[in-house]
């Protein structure tokens, strides 16, 4: 089965996206993949690319956004803490968005 078959057939009768966003910081990168309106995000992720080989992650969020119980999802956000000060950890954040 192709890729393409597999992915149009994981939901039936639903559309499905893949959004991203990027961000970085010193100290932390934050990232909010957004779904169009009308879209809803059925699933996320975060890539982090760190910028020396000595960045150590101490911690990862991944999760949907808003993440409230009982909201409904338009979002993915991710976000790394990383322990050391120089700058340029970058984290590319995704969601699958989903819409009829």
């Amino acid at each position: 089965m192709k890729r393409a078959d597999l992915a149009a057939n994981a939901l039936p009768g639903l559309n499905l996206t893949v959004r991203s966003a990027d961000g970085d910081g010193n100290g932390s990168a934050e990232a909010i993949a957004e779904c169009n309106a009308g879209e809803l995000a059925v699933g996320g992720g975060v890539n982090v690319q760190k910028a020396t080989a000595n960045e150590r992650i101490s911690s990862l969020v991944s999760r949907p956004s808003p993440n409230q119980v009982g909201s409904v999802p338009t979002a993915w956000e991710g976000k790394v803490f990383y322990e050391t000060a120089t700058p340029g950890a970058t984290v590319r954040t995704y969601v699958v968005c989903a819409s009829d």
